[in-house]
């Protein structure tokens, strides 16, 4: 792999650069999201990719905070919780696993982070920064529209735990 300069954001390390490496490359291009990119969409974007590793229970986002990147879990699970506004109670929104996003609110919307995302295991993932995704979602608009359709859903769901009790 080519070596790559190492930046900081929020104190941390970025991870290393996905380029070159072809098993990350592929699961990246093998990802729902991204199967309509041209060639040149999907270089761009596996050109922007870098992977980050996360030990079992180590927080990786943690609600309300700025959300800067967007990941693809190529390996383990993460669960996805939020505080419940009524009576600040934790509620289990989901279970993520390998192929499933996370930090989409953040970046369709604008908005601070919705969710607290902890790994459940030594869990694997490709971010990518915030102006390189918002590139792609100006440049490619069907991956606008799967990523706006999943918000969606995922909102009802949310809506549907945090109501219950």
């Amino acid at each position: 792999m080519a070596q790559e300069e190492k930046s900081m954001i929020n104190g941390e390390t970025m991870g290393e650069s996905i380029w070159g490496d072809l098993p990350a490359s592929a699961f990246v291009e093998s990802s729902h999201l991204f199967k309509s990119l041209s060639q040149d969409g999907r270089r761009f974007l596996i050109s922007k990719g870098r992977l980050f590793k996360f030990d079992g229970r180590k927080v990786i986002c943690n609600e309300g905070e700025k959300g800067d990147r967007f990941y693809l879990i190529k390996s383990g699970n993460v669960q996805v919780t939020t505080i419940r506004d009524s009576d600040r109670k934790k509620i289990e929104l989901a279970t993520l696993g390998r192929g499933a996003v996370f930090g989409e609110v953040a970046l369709l919307t604008g908005q601070k982070r919705t969710a607290t995302i902890t790994a459940l295991n030594t869990v694997e993932t490709i971010a990518f920064m915030e102006k390189d995704i918002q590139t792609i979602l100006k440049t490619f608009p069907k991956v606008k529209l799967l990523l706006n359709a999943l918000l969606k859903s995922r909102a009802q769901k949310t809506i549907e735990k945090t109501t219950a009790r």
